[in-house]
C-alpha cells in the first residue's frame, strides 16, 4: 500500500496489519503545536501588515486621484472632476465662469453659471445672449482673430461655434447668430480653446485624455489629434502666445532622440514628477514658461537653451527653477498671505503677470522681468480688491484685454470677474517695465470700471 514501508510502523487495525504514520509522542506533539502557533501568528501578522499596506496604498491612490491623468485614464470624467481641475475658482456656483477678450479688438465674452455666453461689443450696451441645448457645462471661449463676432465656446461633448448670419451682418443693431456644433466625445469636456494666429484652425484640449485636437471650421470636422507628452493638464500648450503652429509642428514631428520633441518630453515628465500643473503661461516669444503645480503656492520658471550635441546637431535643453513663493510675500512694504495659486495670466506685452488664489479676496498684480533673457523674476506690485468693498467677494476668473476706447497706444486692461456677479476692469497704462516702476514710485493707481452683469 505504501511505497516506502521503512518510514512507517506496522499497526494492527481490525484484525489486519496496516502500515501508517508513527504515533506522535508528547514531545513531538508539542513541537507540532508550536509550529502551528508560529504559523498562525505569522499569518495574523501578515494580515495586519497587509491591512497596513492596504491603507498606505489607499492613501497613496487617494492622493493620486488628484492626478487627473491617472483617474481619468480609465473612466470617463465627471462634472466633479471638471470642477476640481478647472482654473475657475468655485466653478460650479461661479456667476462668471470665464472671460474671453478679443486678441486685437475690444469685444468681450462672458460665460455664466447658466451656460450662457454674453457677447459684448460695448460694456455700456446690453449684450447678446447666446444659448443652446448643446452648450452645457461651459468652461472656455475664444474669439476668432480676424472676426469681431465669431466665438467658439467649449463645454461638455464638444464646441459651439457662433457666427453672425450673412444676411444680418449689414443690418443695424446686433446680428443674428448661427450655431455650428463640433461634436467630440459625449462624455468628455473641452477645457481650453485657442485659435491659430491666421484664424484658419481651432485648437482644443480635453479633460479625459492627453491629446489636443485641431479643428477645421470651414470643413466642420476634426483634422488631427496630437499626443501631448505632459500628462495631467494641457494649459502649458494652450497658453502659447506665439504662433501655436510652431508648437504643433514640434508635437507632430517624430524626430530622432536629439530633436526638440524628445527633450520636450523629458522635460515635461520632470515637471509632473510630483503633481500635474495647475496653471501656466508662456512668454511672448515662447522661450520661457511659468507654471504652478497643483496644491502649491510656488511659481516656477522654465527656460530653454540651444545646445550642440553629437554630430554638431543642435537641440533644446530645458531647465526649471523657483521664481517666487506666494504663500507669503511683500507688496508695498507690507507682508501679505497668498496661499494656493488658482490661476495665472500673462500680459501680452510681458509687462505684468496676474495671480488669483483659492478664495482669497484679491488679485495680485506682479511685474515681470527677464534680465538678459536668462531667468524670470517677479515683483509684487499691487493687490486689487473688489471695488464695491464686499467683504466676502473673491475673484472667480481673470484675463488681460484692451480698453473700450481708441487711443494712440491701445491701453491694456486686467479684467476680473467676481463672485458677486460684477465685472471689474483695471486700466493698465504702462507700456514698458520702466513706466510700471515709475507709476509704482509715484503711487499712481489704475483707473477702474465696474459693471453689474445681468445673469438672467
Amino acid at each position: 500500500m505504501y511505497p516506502n514501508r521503512d518510514r512507517f510502523i506496522p499497526q494492527r487495525m481490525n484484525g489486519r496489519t496496516a502500515y501508517g504514520p508513527p504515533v506522535l509522542n508528547f514531545q513531538n506533539r508539542m513541537l507540532v503545536e508550536r509550529a502551528v502557533q508560529r504559523l498562525s501568528r505569522l499569518w495574523l501578522s501578515f494580515g495586519q501588515h497587509f491591512a497596513f499596506v492596504r491603507k498606505v496604498f489607499e492613501l497613496i491612490f487617494g492622493r493620486l486621484r488628484n492626478w487627473v491623468h491617472i483617474r481619468l485614464g480609465r473612466v470617463p470624467p465627471t462634472v466633479r472632476d471638471l470642477a476640481a481641475s478647472i482654473e475657475t475658482c468655485n466653478w460650479p456656483t461661479a456667476s462668471i465662469r470665464y472671460i474671453a477678450c478679443h486678441p486685437t479688438g475690444m469685444e468681450r465674452a462672458l460665460l455664466t453659471s447658466m451656460d450662457v455666453a454674453l457677447l459684448y461689443s460695448d460694456m455700456r450696451v446690453p449684450p447678446q445672449r447666446l444659448t443652446s441645448a448643446k452648450q452645457r457645462h461651459v468652461t472656455c471661449a475664444a474669439f476668432r482673430p480676424w472676426s469681431s463676432s465669431e466665438l467658439a465656446v467649449g463645454g461638455a461633448g464638444g464646441i459651439c461655434l457662433w457666427k453672425p448670419l450673412p444676411t444680418t451682418m449689414m443690418m443695424p443693431g446686433p446680428a443674428m447668430m448661427k450655431l455650428t456644433w463640433y461634436g467630440y466625445k459625449p462624455k468628455d469636456f473641452i477645457v481650453d480653446l485657442q485659435w491659430l494666429q491666421t484664424g484658419t484652425h481651432l485648437v482644443s484640449a480635453t479633460l479625459g485624455n492627453r491629446r489636443i485636437q485641431i479643428w477645421h471650421p470651414e470643413l466642420k470636422q476634426l483634422m488631427q489629434e496630437l499626443n501631448v507628452p505632459l500628462p495631467g493638464t494641457h494649459c502649458w500648450v494652450m497658453r502659447y502666445q506665439s504662433d501655436m503652429l510652431h508648437l504643433i509642428s514640434f508635437l507632430k514631428s517624430d524626430a530622432p532622440i536629439l530633436r526638440y520633441r524628445n527633450s520636450l518630453k523629458t522635460w515635461s515628465n520632470q515637471l509632473t514628477k510630483r503633481m500635474p500643473i495647475q496653471t501656466a503661461a508662456w512668454t511672448a516669444r515662447g522661450n520661457h514658461l511659468m507654471y504652478v503645480v497643483k496644491g502649491s503656492s510656488k511659481v516656477y520658471g522654465s527656460t530653454s537653451s540651444m545646445v550642440m550635441g553629437p554630430f554638431r546637431h543642435p537641440f533644446m535643453v530645458w531647465s526649471s527653477s523657483e521664481v517666487i513663493d506666494l504663500r507669503s510675500f511683500y507688496c508695498n512694504w507690507q507682508q501679505h498671505e497668498g496661499g494656493l495659486v488658482q490661476s495665472m495670466v500673462m500680459d501680452p506685452l510681458n509687462v505684468y503677470v496676474a495671480f488669483m488664489f483659492k478664495r482669497r479676496p484679491f488679485v495680485l498684480l506682479c511685474l515681470l522681468h527677464i534680465p538678459f533673457n536668462c531667468s524670470l523674476k517677479l515683483k509684487p506690485m499691487q493687490l486689487i480688491r473688489s471695488a464695491d468693498g464686499h467683504p466676502e467677494a473673491f475673484p472667480t476668473c481673470i484675463t488681460f484685454g484692451f480698453m473700450d476706447r481708441v487711443a494712440r497706444h491701445r491701453d491694456r486692461s486686467l479684467v476680473i470677474g467676481w463672485s458677486t456677479g460684477r465685472l471689474q476692469i483695471e486700466e493698465l497704462i504702462a507700456q514698458t517695465r520702466e513706466e510700471a516702476l515709475l507709476f509704482e514710485e509715484l503711487e499712481i493707481r489704475h483707473p477702474q470700471q465696474v459693471f453689474e452683469i445681468d445673469l438672467y
